[in-house]
């Protein structure tokens, strides 16, 4: 088994990481303001009195921009005061995420997982030749949608891709939830200007066909009738490799949900060739294809438990085995920049001792090296130091986190459980009763007893054990403390770290396993029993819960 990164590995610099909009970190801000004016660093130094090597440790972001050396700068370099409200910007901004993932908006703040995000994009690199889906698989808890997110899509943003034009290439991101060929199409359309509906007749005459159309229209080409497009003479062939050759960067996270969400073998099957066929290079003699362009670089991430899964589909097998990038525990010195890189990056301060804190209650001794084998921490760790730090940080008190103000949030342990806690005890007797039947409402439970997060659209719960009012208050409580995250019509736990930490959602699991696996039946024998879908085997939508027998909506403790 090969896996990615074997060959050329590009580095992502400190001086790149800019945020979706493009808005700079304080040090990328100065060294840009200082070079614009045309002054060296020697005198910089010499008109702020700062020394050149702790501005330059400042430009690369290894030194905080404080608020005294910004208004230094900006008198210097007379800039009218943007170095110091860059930096009262960036103190308003927390600069962990708790439980939620970083999101491209978040790369200023992404720090520690540099050398896998180097061995990502050496990985798509290689992948530019049309040579299936790229796939990282990585225990829950890892950071693997972070690095997806805030590491992969903010490099291609920032066009780290060896390919001329690649920073503007259209980019989505998208979980696959019940319905995941609907979800591709609709996404696919909105990145690339397409109608869904002729997506969905393109694929329904298979999907190398499917992702010949996809190239006709990053190509430029004026489409019009989906089947007057796929049965026209081609014209003369354009070999790849030039300007011309846009690609779609689309990227899979959670793959797991096709297992979990989709009840539909059928859809599985043509989900998942349609993302193959998206990253193939097309068959030479195919005369419907470019030859050596495949339409798309296709990114899956997938969790670890689920990897015996994938192997069911031959082309998954194929990238699972040439092109896989498993993402192991980070080492003591990444674990370190975790918590010091946002740190820097906002110009807060920790307190002596405070690292050093985090770590031992990561299981991490204070005398291991710091890149040398040693202890490594539990898997799913870094949602809940996370979260600690985003607490630590809300209890902070002007820009320092001190060991106290940690201690304060229950440890790296029990910070995730005290938040649950406080805001579910903040809930009157009928919210909290609501709480229990939502939360058990989403969690999937499989056959083997594995635990996934399930996105549910509150509204469409039934009235009688959810009433709309008192539901949503209950969301925006748990939703505040960033514990759900809410997305559109969709809500779900931050994390399926929570499910573990949480003491009393534990209990809630364990005391229903068996009815929570009822209920999945019942569920995805209701959406057997819908109507039965156009050609092409894709549902219009989100099926509806009419129907459903009043039992899927039990939990444990119900009275019947």
């Amino acid at each position: 088994m090969r896996n990615v990164g074997e060959g050329r590995v590009l580095g992502v610099r400190a001086e790149e990481r800019m945020d979706q909009e493009g808005s700079e970190t304080p040090g990328a801000r100065l060294r840009r303001l200082r070079r614009e004016r045309g002054l060296s660093l020697n005198e910089l130094a010499r008109r702020t009195h700062y020394t050149k090597g702790y501005l330059s440790k400042v430009e690369t972001d290894d030194k905080a921009l404080t608020p005294g050396v910004a208004r230094g700068c900006d008198e210097a370099l007379e800039t009218g005061g943007q170095l110091a409200a860059l930096v009262e910007r960036a103190a308003e901004a927390c600069p962990y995420r708790g439980l939620r993932p970083y999101e491209a908006e978040d790369s200023r703040w992404f720090f520690g997982r540099e050398r896998a995000l180097a061995l990502l994009v050496s990985g798509l690199t290689e992948r530019l030749r049309g040579e299936g889906p790229l796939a990282v698989v990585a225990p829950s808890g890892a950071g693997k949608s972070s690095l997806l997110r805030a590491g992969l899509l903010a490099a291609v943003r920032r066009g780290a891709l060896p390919a001329p034009g690649s920073r503007s290439w259209p980019a989505l991101l998208f979980t696959p939830g019940e319905r995941p060929v609907a979800e591709l199409l609709s996404r696919v359309a909105g990145a690339i200007g397409l109608d869904a509906a002729d997506l969905e007749r393109a694929l329904a005459h298979g999907p190398a066909r499917f992702a010949a159309y996809v190239r006709a229209a990053l190509d430029g080409q004026p489409v019009v009738d989906v089947r007057a497009t796929l049965d026209a003479r081609p014209g003369p062939d354009r070999r790849a490799g030039g300007p011309e050759d846009r690609r779609l960067v689309v990227v899979v996270d959670q793959l797991e949900e096709v297992f979990t969400l989709c009840p539909d073998p059928a859809e599985r099957h043509a989900f998942l060739d349609a993302l193959n066929a998206l990253s193939l290079r097309p068959p030479a003699g195919d005369r419907r294809g470019t030859p050596g362009a495949p339409p798309a670089l296709v990114v899956l991430g997938v969790r670890a438990d689920f990897y015996g899964h994938c192997l069911a589909y031959p082309g998954l097998v194929e990238a699972l085995r040439d092109g896989q990038l498993p993402l192991g525990p980070m080492t003591p010195a990444e674990l370190r920049e975790v918590v010091t890189g946002p740190a820097r990056a906002a110009g807060l301060t920790l307190e002596p001792g405070l690292v050093e804190l985090l770590l031992r209650d990561l299981g991490v001794p204070p005398d291991t090296p710091g890149h040398g084998p040693g202890p490594v921490p539990e898997p799913g760790a870094l949602p809940l130091l996370s979260h600690a730090l985003l607490v630590t940080w809300q209890r902070r008190r002007g820009d320092t986190l001190t060991v106290e103000d940690y201690r304060l949030t229950g440890g790296i342990g029990g910070a995730v459980a005290a938040t649950a806690e406080r805001v579910h005890d903040g809930l009157d007797p009928h919210g909290r009763e609501i709480a229990r039947r939502l939360f058990l409402q989403m969690v999937c439970v499989g056959e083997d007893n594995t635990e996934t997060r399930r996105p549910v659209d509150v509204r469409r719960l039934p009235g009688s054990h959810f009433p709309p009012a008192a539901t949503a208050a209950v969301v925006e409580a748990f939703a505040r403390a960033r514990l759900l995250t809410v997305d559109a019509d969709l809500t779900w736990p931050a994390h399926e770290a929570l499910l573990r930490a949480w003491p009393a959602l534990r209990e809630w699991i364990l005391a229903g396993r068996a009815g929570l696996r009822l209920r999945r039946q019942l569920l995805e024998a209701a959406e057997t029993w819908a109507p039965v879908p156009p050609a092409g085997g894709v549902r219009p939508g989100r099926g509806s819960f009419r129907g459903v027998p009043d039992a899927a909506w039990r939990t444990p403790g119900d009275k019947l």
